[in-house]
């Protein structure tokens, strides 16, 4: 049974076996087994026939004088190669090919003569072996397959039985030619019932074929099929000749880009880009819309795709569906439109305009049809220079500028917007918000600019900014406002920069208060504050930390002109209040550090500056030390 498994798997690949003989445990004989494929109409194999014939039944020598004991066979094919064996003996010719058998034992004749005779397909035989032991080896054609009847006997029943050998040589032949005819039939008559089985299926797939190609011809939609294997797409519908797209696309997530107008590319590059990611994902689907440029101008489509994938979960096939969405699209931007204008058109719109900006025309003023056409950089010039104030000009320009229009088109940016002020006609300047919407009709860009009037709500924010970041009463920066603002000029401080970290603190305040009344207090400090703002610039950072507590950091002031600025400061800050003897003067002491070389953050600053600060008020008073 080992045999018979062994034979019937390497038939399965293609090959005819004939086995050695054995001994049957079911015929109580001696057999061998034989298996050929059986071959499909695509040159397949559709199954293996095989059979056990009894060696009995191929008995060369039927008299007493050649004998099973001084005999053994076997059948080689045309290169040498043993097919099978029969042995009776101890075999001389044991090896795996019978001419490198022959020529080891010492054959009379050549391999080479030996060769020609089979190559003429004729009888021959060469003795082997010693002259005192000989034996002879009979070679005889079966006239299939090209195989050979191999024979070794000893010398005695050599001389008188080379006759007789033959004629069991070609009752062998002709048996195991009945053999093969028996094989032959049965594959004949498996690849005939295929063939029959074959030509209906086909003819059942292509009358399917018909049937789908008639249903996609009807359909609105375009189908294709795309193999993953072979990279290749083919549309079911002859209408896509109609987008300048071929039937079938070879190599198609290269080539496919090469097919479209050039002015989608870029979309075409995306889809498949996308498409092969959700593939190697294993998604069951895919789904997106694509926008096209065509002669008959925009048009949009929907693709949905479902992916087939083999048992090792590989990517095989891909069917798609392409719908063409223009008209409902169309509709959509349509109503988007309407409803953007819409919510453009409220109750603080000062102005509205509608702009074609790819032909610098302003096509509507407040949804008024504008004849003549305007220019619009034209117009954006003229209310840019009498209508907007000149400090916000560079971001009116920035925002609303042709140039600056395309840009955000560009970068995918439709809306967006900016708050400025403006001059109305009596030269009054107000807070107004500007929103830009933009779009794309027929392949150019519209602007939607409306302009609103925000006056009211801007000012209330302005002020309560100004409450959360400035002290009430000084109007300079509150404490939190001042630590925060120090903290960034420090953070964005690069290392050979230098600055100055000063704390200011008042003499005699307490005094005043006490004699002259928190109200005079309160105005001493708003004097100082505004004092301290003149003083220093406008980008050095002004700050009440607490009562009569300021401070002030100077970023970019040079070391050798900080003795200057800050005598001249105390003299300035020498006040008198009051009059006669209830007259009380009040001066101011300083606590000054390097940063970033004493420190790089708010809370170090200002403890060694304080330590300054405390020198000074314990020593001479309106005066100032820098920390060491």
């Amino acid at each position: 049974m080992y045999q018979i498994v062994i034979f019937f798997q390497n038939s399965i690949q293609g090959k005819t076996f004939v086995s050695e003989s054995t001994e049957s445990k079911i015929l109580d004989e001696e057999v061998f087994f034989l298996s050929s494929p059986v071959f499909g109409v695509q040159g397949e194999v559709k199954g293996v026939l095989y059979g056990i014939i009894e060696t009995e039944n191929y008995k060369i020598y039927d008299n007493e004088d050649v004998t099973e004991n001084n005999k053994n066979q076997y059948i080689v094919d045309s290169e040498g190669d043993y097919i099978s064996k029969f042995l009776y003996r101890e075999a001389i010719l044991n090896q795996e090919n019978l001419f490198s058998d022959l020529k080891a034992v010492g054959s009379q004749m050549s391999m080479g003569e030996i060769r020609q005779y089979m190559e003429k397909k004729q009888s021959t035989y060469t003795e082997i072996g010693p002259e005192e032991n000989r034996d002879y080896v009979y070679i005889t054609p079966i006239g299939i397959n090209e195989w050979y009847v191999v024979t070794v006997v000893d010398g005695d029943s050599m001389t008188s039985k080379v006759s007789h050998l033959q004629g069991h040589a070609v009752q062998l032949t002709g048996q195991i030619l009945i053999i093969l005819l028996m094989f032959l039939a049965g594959y004949f008559a498996v690849v005939s019932f295929e063939k029959r089985k074959t030509k209906k299926i086909n003819r059942e797939l292509r009358i399917r074929d018909s049937i789908f190609q008639i249903a996609t011809d009807e359909m609105e939609s375009f189908v294709f099929l795309y193999d993953a294997m072979k990279d290749q797409m083919d549309f079911m519908n002859d209408s896509m000749n109609k987008l300048g797209i071929p039937q079938s696309i070879r190599n198609a997530s290269k080539e496919m880009i090469n097919c479209v107008d050039t002015r989608n590319k870029t979309v075409i590059e995306k889809f498949i880009k996308q498409m092969k990611m959700d593939m190697q994902a294993h998604l069951e689907r895919s789904e997106c819309d694509i926008t096209a440029e065509q002669k008959r101008g925009t048009c949009y489509y929907h693709v949905k795709i479902s992916h087939l994938y083999d048992n090792k979960n590989r990517p095989v096939r891909s069917i798609g569906m392409i719908y063409d969405i223009t008209e409902k699209r169309i509709r959509e931007i349509q109503l988007e439109k309407e409803e953007k204008l819409r919510n453009l058109f409220m109750t603080d719109t000062v102005a509205f305009y509608e702009i074609n900006i790819t032909q610098d025309k302003v096509l509507k003023k407040n949804n008024e049809e504008q004849m003549p056409l305007r220019k619009y950089s034209n117009a954006f010039e003229t209310f840019m220079e009498h209508r907007v104030l000149e400090q916000y000009r560079e971001l009116f320009r920035d925002k609303c500028s042709p140039k600056s229009i395309r840009q955000y088109f560009q970068n995918q940016d439709f809306d967006y917007g900016l708050e400025y002020e403006c001059r109305n006609d009596e030269g009054i300047a107000y807070w107004v918000a500007s929103e830009i919407h933009l779009s794309e009709e027929q392949g150019e860009i519209i602007a939607f600019l409306t302009i609103r009037d925000i006056d009211s709500k801007k000012r209330k924010e302005l002020h309560l900014e100004q409450t959360a970041v400035y002290d009430a009463l000084t109007r300079v920066y509150n404490r939190s406002a001042g630590i925060q603002k120090i903290n960034q000029a420090l953070a964005g401080m690069e290392t050979e920069e230098s600055g100055v970290f000063m704390i200011l603190d008042l003499d005699g305040f307490k005094r005043l208060n006490d004699n002259l009344g928190h109200m005079t207090g309160d105005r001493a400090l708003a004097e100082v504050a505004k004092i301290l703002v003149k003083h220093f610039r406008s980008y050095d950072v002004v700050c009440r930390l607490g009562g009569d507590e300021f401070i002030i950091f100077a970023k970019g002031l040079p070391k050798e002109v900080l003795h200057k600025v800050l005598s001249s400061l105390l003299k300035k800050l020498v006040l008198t209040y009051g009059s006669g003897e209830q007259q009380v003067t009040i001066s101011a002491s300083v606590g000054a550090v390097f940063a970033p070389r004493q420190g790089r953050d708010f809370v170090q600053l200002y403890e060694k500056a304080d330590k300054a600060l405390y020198l000074v008020k314990n020593a001479t008073k309106n005066g100032y030390r820098i920390y060491e």
